[in-house]
């Protein structure tokens, strides 16, 4: 997960102006680190993304473009300019939250989970509070499922600012 406590009020993802932007970003980087978008979600302070790697070492690299342009969008600065990129460098808290998952159950209740924050942030459903991460849910929950312990191809990734 990562966190800002910088993007509240007119900061945040939803704001005017604000949602486009972030989404052309995450298709563009996307599409320039060859990473497949199954699913993604913007809230009003957090993102979700569902992807595939080609590549290992394209997740950093798309992230590190990612979390830098959303940030210079949510601050409304322009690269270049010293005093702005100082902010944009403290926008997030922490690193993102990312997790491996595998095809099948997995895959399908971590696509559930992001699209179920969708109808959220869109306000087609009321916010639940989750407990737990996708990946992290317990046999019997809510979903359904028991997490393995294999490695897989896709990418769960949760950036959220606070």
């Amino acid at each position: 997960t990562l966190r800002s406590s910088m993007a509240k009020g007119s900061r945040n993802f939803l704001s005017k102006g604000t949602l486009e932007k972030i989404r052309n970003t995450i298709n563009r980087q996307a599409e320039l680190f060859n990473i497949k978008l199954y699913n993604f979600s913007i809230n009003s302070n957090h993102i979700h993304l569902l992807m595939k790697l080609q590549y290992r070492d394209s997740y950093g690299k798309f992230i590190r473009g990612l979390t830098g342009t959303i940030a210079r969008i949510a601050l409304g600065a322009k690269k270049g300019n010293a005093r702005i990129n100082e902010l944009v460098k403290k926008f997030w808290d922490t690193r993102p939250y990312s997790k491996i998952v595998q095809w099948g159950r997995h895959y399908f209740n971590t696509f559930y989970y992001v699209f179920e924050n969708s109808l959220e942030a869109g306000g087609f459903i009321k916010y639940r509070e989750r407990n737990q991460k996708p990946g992290k849910l317990q046999k019997n929950n809510r979903y359904g499922r028991a997490i393995s312990k294999q490695p897989g191809v896709l990418i769960y990734c949760e950036v959220q600012p606070c």
